[in-house]
C-alpha cells in the first residue's frame, strides 16, 4: 500500500515504524515543513514543502503557534498537485492541532484516502465534554482512526474515545559491546530546554562524583533554537566540560544513525524531563536491555517494568532520582528479558495491521 506521513519533521520516533512498514512491502512517503541535521534519511527522504506566502504572513502577524510551525502550511495548489500525483491509500497525520495537518485532513476526505491521526495522547484518559464533542464531530465527518503509542491505565473513571487504537513504539536492537567497568556510564538524551531538567541531572552527577562514585555522564542534545543555546551556555558556564578527563560530556546534534555509539557505552539511561509526551529514547534503551530511570510524567514510562527494567521517580523529585541511581549501581542492575517485544518488528506491525483491519476493513 502507498502510505503518506504528514508531520512537521521526520522525528526519530517514526524511524522504526517506517522501516517495518517498508519491510512489509509498503511504499512509504513523507511530507514535512522542517528538517534537522540529526535526522536519519537512510530509509526515506522526506519531501520538504516551503511555507506559503499566506502562511508566512499569518506567522509574521500572529506568530508560528509554537514549536514546529503549528500555523505553517505549504502553497495549497502545489500540495494538491503533489497529493493527487502520489494518490496515497492511507495517510498518517501528526495530530490535528497543526494547520498543515488540517489541510491534509480535508484533502484526504476529498480524495477518499483512509485517514489515520497519530498523536501522543493517552488512549485511556479523562476527557471533558468539549474534547469528546470535537472528537465525535471529526469521526462523523472524516471517519479517521486515532493512534497513540501511549496507552494509559484502564481504570474506573477513564474513558477510551471512539476510533482510538494503541499502536506501540519499537526500537532497533543494536549489537552492543561489553562496556569496560572503569566507570558506571550514564546516558541522557534531550534538548537544552528548561523542562528537560538537564542542569539538575548534571548537579546530581557532580554530587555522586564528589561522593567518590565512579560515574560518567554523557549528554546527547539537539541545539537549534535560541532557548537551546541559552540553556547550553548556562551549563557550560556553571560546569567545566573542557577538561580532558572530565566525567561530564556534552555531544551536540548527533545524527540518529550514530546513536548506537552512545548506547554501546551505557550502563544506565536517565530521562529527567518533566511532562515528556513520549520519549523514543526510553524505548531505544529498553529495547537494548539498558535499565531506565525516568519521571512519572513521561508518557513512555508505562513501558518500564518497575524493579525489573528500570525505576520511575515522582516528577522533579531529584533526591529520589539520585537514590535510584545509587540503587541501580549497587545492584549491578541488568535487564535481560527474553520476552522483550520492543525490538521485534511484528510487535508494532501486528497492532498496526489490526487497527487498519478494524477501522477500514482492509487487510494489509
Amino acid at each position: 500500500m502507498r502510505i503518506l506521513f504528514i508531520a512537521p519533521r521526520f522525528h526519530t520516533n517514526m524511524v522504526e515504524w517506517i522501516r517495518t512498514l517498508q519491510e512489509n512491502k509498503h511504499e512509504i512517503f513523507m511530507s514535512t515543513l522542517l528538517s534537522h541535521e540529526t535526522e536519519d534519511h537512510s530509509l526515506i527522504t522526506p519531501i520538504k514543502f516551503k511555507l506559503s506566502i499566506f502562511s508566512k504572513i499569518i506567522n509574521f502577524i500572529f506568530g508560528d503557534g509554537g514549536q514546529n510551525l503549528k500555523r505553517g502550511f505549504p502553497e495549497i495548489i502545489i500540495f494538491i498537485k503533489y497529493f493527487k500525483k502520489l494518490n496515497p491509500e492511507i495517510i498518517i497525520i501528526r495530530d490535528l492541532s497543526r494547520w498543515f495537518s488540517i489541510l491534509a485532513l480535508f484533502l484526504s476526505k476529498f480524495m477518499n484516502t483512509k485517514i489515520v491521526v497519530y498523536s501522543q495522547n493517552k488512549i485511556y484518559n479523562k476527557f471533558n465534554f468539549r474534547r469528546k464533542l470535537l472528537h465525535n464531530i471529526v469521526c462523523i465527518l472524516f471517519n479517521p482512526a486515532f493512534i497513540s503509542p501511549i496507552k494509559g491505565m484502564e481504570s474506573e473513571g477513564l474513558n477510551k474515545l471512539k476510533n482510538t487504537y494503541y499502536v506501540p513504539f519499537i526500537a532497533k536492537k543494536y549489537n552492543l559491546k561489553k562496556n569496560d567497568k572503569k566507570y558506571f556510564r550514564i546516558l541522557t538524551i534531550g534538548k537544552f530546554t528548561k523542562r528537560k531538567n538537564l542542569i539538575e541531572l548534571i548537579e546530581i552527577i557532580e554530587e555522586l562524583i564528589n561522593e567518590g562514585k565512579n560515574v560518567k555522564l554523557d549528554i546527547v542534545s539537539e541545539v537549534f533554537t535560541p532557548e537551546h543555546f541559552e540553556n547550553l551556555n548556562k551549563a557550560l558556564v556553571k560546569y567545566d566540560f573542557s577538561e580532558k578527563d572530565s566525567r561530564l560530556r556534552i555531544y551536540i546534534n548527533i545524527p540518529h544513525k550514530n546513536i548506537n555509539n552512545f548506547y554501546n557505552k551505557t550502563d544506565l539511561f536517565i530521562l529527567p524531563a518533566t511532562a515528556e509526551p513520549a520519549s523514543i529514547s526510553v524505548i531505544e534503551a529498553l529495547a537494548n536491555d539498558i535499565p531506565v530511570i525516568c519521571s512519572s510524567t513521561c508518557g513512555t514510562c508505562e513501558y518500564i517494568i518497575p524493579g525489573k527494567s528500570g525505576l520511575i521517580f515522582k516528577d522533579r523529585d531529584f533526591f529520589e532520582m539520585k537514590r535510584q541511581i545509587k540503587l541501580i549501581m549497587k545492584q549491578d542492575y541488568v535487564y535481560n528479558d527474553k520476552k522483550n517485544f520492543l525490538n521485534k518488528d511484528e510487535y508494532f506491525y501486528n497492532f498496526f495491521s489490526k487497527m487498519i483491519k478494524n477501522q477500514f476493513d482492509i487487510q494489509i
